[in-house]
């Protein structure tokens, strides 16, 4: 798993490429799935 991390990036983008596989496409999703508040990365 430390080798997927070191070649992919951060721990963030594999929770990412995770989530797009199953199925969030929006930026909206990823606010949900992860409990960000509306306007806290825009």
């Amino acid at each position: 798993m430390d080798a997927g991390v070191d070649m992919l990036g951060e721990k963030w983008t594999l929770l990412i490429l995770r989530e797009v596989w199953y199925g969030a496409a929006r930026f909206s999703d990823f606010e949900r799935i992860f409990g960000m508040p509306p306007q806290s990365a825009r």
